[in-house]
């Protein structure tokens, strides 16, 4: 056991333990995998964790501006209670919606021209968008039809279109005028499911107002078969949103909802950095003889939201593993053909090549260790990741190069001189 030991965690840095690679089992390959990525997704999750209160404290500007919300002749109190958020602005108590990227007197009050400030504190999740729904041809995107257009449609015809929800900013209002149409639509065109529901709304041929949001939620079902977006689904569809680079479209905000809250700014030396998460049980006041709990906020949702980023890396690792165990059959596979190529053994046993290049996963993450561990505190973390495991690709390699060159040069000699002995003979 001890000798294994030795070989096990010593064959990446010794040449004796590496050469026994060849003769052992292939587990030992897939052990060393194993734990490699292991340790990887536990270094990755835990250094971005530990590194993010020093990028918030590195963002000066950031919180000049933060702080600066809560302090002022318009300053904002935010109150979390249960999970639950209430905001006032001083001078007016019943404003509970801002935005600045929207409404130019809001603009004047609450941004600075580079961040810029959502609140909306309303029961968010029951308030429903006054969207549009359009259908788009699958094979041809500018190609956009309505709903009467569509339902014109054959059934074959209506395979080549999916639904597309577009958010508006403003709520939906629903009126009994409106409320009757949903009951006459789902009434005739709803399976029999949704008929069922809406007979539970339905009392004396009328609908309590409390039961309006139930009975659109099952109208826009039965008319789009799809769910119908809330006002909390617009906010975060909005400003979580992503081009087709895979970039934020929306950058250097602070988005105060109901019972979540999402906050994206830029470090004092560049590195984009964003937080969005439910305020969960956090109980705070911020105000402007609170501002530390403005901070406090911020990092308290990091924290509590830690679940979401072993989550993200998980999924990281996993792309990552995946790529890396291509590598480690491509890299035998190209040793074997040069083994072929140059006469040497050693290099033509794929099998071989193969369990020693394995034997090479837990030490190959060594330089990323060092790198993640300085780089987390100052690099964006997608940079730290990607740049990581590519050390370890790019280690495992050069590993691979050292180990068997002087055994291709050797076997080379050797093969060569039995070839001019034999010539000779």
């Amino acid at each position: 056991m001890v000798q294994w030991l030795k070989y096990f965690f010593g064959n990446f840095f010794n040449k004796k333990y590496a050469e026994q690679s060849a003769k052992r089992s292939y587990c030992n390959g897939l052990l060393s995998f194993l734990l490699a990525m292991i340790l990887l997704l536990v270094l990755f999750a835990t250094m971005a964790m530990a590194a993010f209160p020093a990028y918030y404290d590195n963002s000066q500007e950031f919180s000049a501006y933060y702080r600066g919300l809560f302090d002022g002749d318009n300053a904002l109190s935010l109150s979390i209670v249960d999970g639950k958020a209430d905001l006032t602005v001083a001078g007016n108590d019943s404003k509970k919606v801002i935005n600045t990227y929207l409404d130019e007197q809001d603009k004047g009050m609450f941004s600075d021209g580079k961040y810029n400030l959502v609140v909306d504190v309303r029961d968010i999740s029951a308030l429903y968008n006054d969207c549009t729904v359009n259908y788009v041809n699958r094979s041809d995107k500018k190609k956009v039809i309505d709903y009467d257009k569509y339902m014109s449609l054959s059934d074959n015809e209506k395979r080549n279109y999916y639904v597309s929800v577009i958010c508006g900013n403003e709520v939906l209002q629903i009126d009994e005028e409106k409320i009757n149409t949903y009951v006459e639509f789902v009434a005739q065109n709803g399976s029999n499911n949704a008929k069922n529901k809406l007979n539970a709304f339905v009392a004396d041929g009328k609908v309590a107002e409390e039961n309006y949001g139930k009975v659109y939620e099952l109208y826009f079902n039965a008319r789009y078969n799809t769910k119908a977006p809330s006002m909390r689904d617009y906010y975060i569809d909005t400003y979580l949103a992503t081009d087709s680079t895979g970039a934020s479209v929306y950058n250097n905000y602070v988005v105060l909802l109901k019972d979540i809250a999402l906050f994206s700014w830029r470090t004092d030396n560049g590195q984009s950095v964003s937080v969005s998460g439910y305020y969960g049980k956090t109980r705070l006041t911020v105000n402007g003889t609170d501002l530390e709990n403005a901070d406090k906020l911020v990092k308290n949702m990091y924290a509590a939201n830690s679940e979401a980023v072993w989550i993200n890396y998980f999924l990281y690792m996993t792309r990552a593993a995946l790529t890396a165990a291509f590598a480690w059959v491509l890299i035998p596979l190209l040793f074997t053909v040069i083994g072929f190529i140059c006469k040497s053994p050693s290099l033509g046993n794929f099998g071989g090549v193969f369990k020693t290049v394995g034997g090479f996963w837990l030490g190959a993450i060594c330089p990323t260790v060092l790198w993640t561990v300085v780089a987390s505190f100052l690099l964006n973390q997608t940079y730290v990741f990607y740049l990581g495991v590519a050390l370890t690709l790019a280690t495992m390699l050069v590993r691979t190069l050292i180990h068997y060159i002087p055994i291709a040069v050797t076997e080379n000699k050797q093969y060569k001189a039995q070839q001019a002995k034999n010539d000779n003979a």
